[in-house]
């Protein structure tokens, strides 16, 4: 793909390459070739100045040769004194050809190719109708500045300018340029809140053996034309977020109050929920709708689908990327609400709340261990009433892999070779594949779960002198005294002696979690009383008062429909006919 053809893709009119080859000022020059002795070398002009050393002003001899040379051999000697000095200081400046070929390659016009003064005069006024000009900006000034194209790029940011920006650097190398722009990023001075992202191009792609300029270029053009595309996408679609935000906002308040009581309010407590969790779907909703009409209905967004076809075909340098944390902790965000978001609202229990062994417990397993619970949504829901119409649910360890499917060892386990019952999760929960392990599940009592509902930590553990908090839903509100009193009552007396096994006994039948005692489930079988516990200086731990704890906390939910897929998953697994399959397997 010729670079014109990218150039109208992008929207390019005019190129501007900004760079101190472009005019260095004679007396700069002249101090220069007098830094570089050298260079008479190559420039026998120079021999008769240098040679008045002891004997006369050499820097006013030199500097009447620098004058006397036509503009091409000036131009010649400034290369070449650039090169010595890009030399010394183990940089690589462009030469005079390669720059001359990359101009003619982007269609760069004599007027266009400015130095670091001009520059400054012309971008001084900038009124942001720019958006068809590409700026090409050295980032070193001869012996002025390492940083001046900084300048340059803070300059057009405060002219909010629309343009595509590049800096041209020997700091990185081609596989470096992504984190040498991160890096310039940082350095830039009055950024915008929202602006495009500058391109680094790495001199080693200009310069390097058998290298064609015109491709080189391209790659360089289609990175910069990526995000620049995308800008232009989100800087619309912000605007659009906005308006479809403020138009759903306004339906919801014409809403009658009689209707808000009856659809919005009450549909929340009858579903289990905060009430106001159907003005958040109301929201999310309205808004869904207005970017989905606008990703596909707006000039802006076919404009940008028809600049992505037409980069399609220019391949980008082939290297070994993974999605990187930005797409990775948005693609999380799809999958995974964190303790943060469900237990300081104190979140009523649902199908793909995720527990873990709690680490604010000295005497819990030290083990990155997860759990899920699994259940028809449903069926685990607590109404308003405090009823629900299951007593227990499936809780399914998760096993964190390799990234080639191998279980991590964990010292906790039993044997866990066998994964016959093991499918991996279809996708990654913070970062981490996991394995569904369906033959150490175990069924639960809900009625001990909801104890991590009362606690903005998440923790399953009832402390002495609790309360009911005030932000309590309906559902919770009306057991919290019934799911607590088996705790209370082990409270009153005094704490278990530890037997020689270690193991506390239980004390209520109303204590046990669940029936199976087999690792990982026989340190959260049932709850146990414990006396409080004072950190020694070293413990990264807090105090804790006498509590019925089950060693385990709530650490998140997987959010539908990744987790009604697991409860499928799991269904589907539980109810095959295995037993040929598995009585032949060896």
């Amino acid at each position: 793909m010729a670079l014109a053809e990218i150039k109208a893709a992008l929207g390019i009119n005019r190129v501007v390459w900004i760079d101190d080859v472009f005019g260095e000022p004679l007396v700069d020059l002249s101090l220069l070739a007098r830094e570089y002795p050298e260079v008479r070398d190559s420039f026998p002009e120079l021999a008769a100045a240098f040679d008045t050393e002891g004997f006369g002003d050499v820097d006013a001899a030199i500097q009447q040769v620098v004058n006397d040379l036509d503009d091409t051999r000036r131009k010649e000697l400034q290369v070449a004194l650039l090169q010595i000095d890009a030399a010394k200081s183990r940089s690589t400046e462009l030469a005079l050809g390669t720059i001359d070929a990359a101009c003619s390659e982007l269609g760069v016009l004599a007027e266009d190719r400015w130095t670091f003064e001009k520059a400054d005069s012309q971008l001084i006024d900038g009124d942001g109708n720019d958006a068809d000009v590409a700026y090409l900006i050295d980032l070193k000034e001869g012996k002025v500045s390492d940083r001046r194209g900084i300048e340059i790029l803070s300059q057009l940011r405060v002219n909010n300018s629309n343009g595509i920006a590049f800096i041209l650097t020997h700091e990185a190398t081609v596989e470096g340029e992504a984190a040498v722009e991160i890096s310039l990023e940082g350095e830039i001075d009055n950024a915008a809140d929202f602006a495009p992202c500058i391109t680094v191009i790495s001199k080693e792609r200009l310069t390097a053996d058998g290298i064609d300029i015109g491709e080189a270029l391209s790659v360089a053009l289609k990175r910069a034309g990526l995000r620049k595309v995308l800008h232009r996408v989100l800087n619309a679609a912000s605007d659009r977020a906005a308006q479809a935000y403020t138009l759903t906002a306004k339906a919801l308040l014409k809403i009658e109050p009689e209707r808000l009581e009856r659809y919005v309010y009450e549909r929340g407590r009858v579903e289990g929920v905060s009430e106001l969790s159907v003005v958040e779907r109301a929201l999310t909703a309205g808004a869904s709708l207005e970017m989905r009409t606008f990703f596909g209905t707006d000039t802006v967004i076919h404009q940008a689908v028809q600049a992505l076809r037409s980069l399609q075909a220019i391949p980008l340098d082939n290297k070994p990327f993974d999605a990187g944390p930005i797409l990775s902790d948005l693609r999380n965000a799809e999958i995974w609400d964190g303790a943060s978001v469900i237990n300081p609202s104190l979140t009523p229990l649902a199908n793909g709340d995720v527990f873990r062994f709690d680490d604010m417990e000295p005497g819990a397993p030290n083990s990155p261990k997860l759990f899920v619970l699994l259940g028809q949504p449903c069926d685990i829901m607590i109404r308003p009433d405090g009823k629900r119409q299951t007593e227990v649910a499936m809780m399914v360890p998760l096993h964190e892999c390799a990234d080639d499917g191998a279980p991590l060892p964990d010292p906790n386990d039993a044997d866990e070779d066998d994964v016959s019952k093991a499918p991996e999760l279809p996708f990654r929960l913070n970062g981490k594949r996991y394995k569904l392990y369906l033959r150490t599940l175990a069924y639960v009592r809900l009625a001990v779960l909801d104890l991590a509902c009362f606690r903005a930590d998440g923790c399953i553990s009832v402390h002495v002198g609790h309360s009911a908090p005030e932000t309590l839903l309906a559902g919770s509100r009306a057991v919290y005294r019934e799911r607590t009193t088996p705790a209370d009552h082990s409270l009153l007396g005094p704490v278990p002696p530890v037997s020689p096994t270690g193991m506390r006994p239980p004390v209520d039948d109303q204590l046990l979690l669940t029936m199976s005692d087999t690792k990982p489930w026989d340190r959260v079988r049932v709850g146990r009383r414990l006396a409080p516990f004072k950190p020694s200086p070293t413990q990264p731990l807090e105090p804790l008062p006498d509590r019925v704890t089950w060693h385990l906390r709530r650490d998140g939910r997987i959010r539908a429909p990744y987790s009604s897929f697991l409860l499928e998953r799991a269904l589907k697994t539980l109810g095959r006919q295995a037993f040929d399959l598995d009585y032949t397997k060896d």
